[in-house]
């Protein structure tokens, strides 16, 4: 059976929730392709021996010249042999959106050469609305499904209105939502309940394939705290940053490592100084998971200080996974994931960040073990396991008759 993947950009190391949900798939003998809409500058494709198939990602990406586009689209367009079908994508009243550009004309030729798969999956909503188009000018007829993140609803549907995504809840195709709490906003928004359900995604194996040692939580003498992120303005590690400003003031042992990067990174370089915290503050840049994997095992604190929605963060799972204690605001799926086992703060809120930190301080070695960490880690075993959740959707495909 041919399965097709549509991504947003060549995947990357850092999207493990892509990686190992198409993994599992080419384990289970599906035929695996993979088209991406992009690429993202500031990070490498990733590679995998024995996957080739990410790095046989085709790009469907225009020109970012206009002019080269259009000589492409001409040459094309001349080869096309659906330019009737084709002409019906320039409609501006119908395509607002797509039509911009020739965004949706493009499109339309290079889908013209994509071979039929049995099932598309789209991994964020406005890839869906991509195919959602085309099926509207009968340019496609295969079956989709498509996967809500939280900035393609969040970001979205906020800058444009629901009406962004009319023509994908109009094409009653299966949409799924990848946390309880983001499901609930998008069926308030309109999204149609009978088509739109809740999927989450795995935790990458690797995470879940040790105990990690407990040991370091006795007696600490340093406090080790670590975030794992892009480092954009909205994932809001200027307010963690503030926070380990008022436990150094407070003569506090600790060392902050913040993982990842982003066109954000060098203000909060800059940040970090003015708060005269740097010595503190370790930017360690991108890392795989095996070394992702490495750090959270020498951490006591994970931090998700986003200010705005997250969909069901993976980098919360992956900390929970290690017995990593987590804090993270009151925003979108993170209140779920960690409710009971960390702490929920107000997002923006350096000293409620702050005040989180001292009362982990405050917990005893067995209660913070029996009540926190391993529940935590219990709760990522059973509700995203790899394991049980692609079966689980085989499954629901197969009783929609979509497989």
């Amino acid at each position: 059976m041919k399965i097709t993947f549509f991504v947003p950009n060549n995947i990357v190391m850092i999207e493990t929730y892509m990686i190992t949900q198409i993994k599992d798939f080419i384990n289970r003998g599906f035929e695996v392709k993979i088209y991406s809409f992009g690429k993202l500058k500031s990070h490498e494709q990733f590679y995998d021996e024995q996957y080739p198939q990410f790095k046989e990602t085709i790009s469907l990406s225009p020109p970012t010249n206009d002019l080269k586009k259009i000589k492409e689209i001409f040459s094309l367009f001349i080869k096309s042999k659906k330019k009737l079908k084709i002409l019906k994508s320039l409609n501006s009243k119908k395509f607002p959106f797509l039509s911009k550009k020739l965004y949706l004309f493009y499109y339309a030729l290079r889908f013209e050469n994509i071979e039929t798969p049995d099932l598309a999956i789209c991994h964020f909503g406005h890839i869906g609305n991509i195919l959602a188009n085309l099926k509207e000018i009968g340019f496609i007829n295969f079956p989709f499904i498509t996967f809500f993140h939280g900035f393609d609803f969040n970001v979205l549907v906020k800058k444009f209105g629901i009406r962004f995504y009319q023509h994908l809840i109009n094409s009653e195709t299966l949409i799924f939502a990848v946390s309880e709490n983001l499901y609930v906003n998008m069926i308030d928004a309109g999204f149609n309940i009978d088509f739109t359900k809740i999927h989450t995604m795995a935790v990458d194996p690797i995470f879940l394939s040790s105990e990690s040692n407990l040991d370091r939580f006795k007696n600490i003498e340093k406090l080790k705290i670590v975030t794992v992120a892009r480092l954009e303005e909205i994932k809001g590690v200027q307010f963690a940053l503030k926070a380990m400003k008022l436990l150094s003031d407070k003569k506090n042992n600790f060392e902050y490592t913040l993982v990842g990067d982003g066109k954000y990174r060098m203000e909060l370089e800059n940040l970090a100084i003015r708060l005269d915290i740097e010595e503190k503050v370790k930017f360690v840049g991108i890392k795989n998971k095996f070394e992702i994997k490495e750090i959270l095992d020498s951490n006591h604190i994970f931090i998700l200080p986003s200010i705005v929605k997250e969909g069901s963060p993976i980098v919360l799972r992956e900390a929970m996974a290690r017995n990593v204690f987590c804090i993270g605001t009151n925003k979108g799926g993170t209140v779920a994931l960690i409710e009971g086992t960390g702490f929920i703060v107000e997002s923006k809120n350096e000293e409620e960040i702050y005040k989180a930190i001292i009362s982990f301080k405050k917990f005893n070695f067995d209660d913070l073990i029996n009540t926190k960490l391993f529940p935590a880690r219990k709760k990522i075993e059973s509700q995203f396991n790899i394991e049980n959740l692609n079966p689980k959707l085989l499954d629901e495909l197969k009783i929609r008759n979509i497989l």
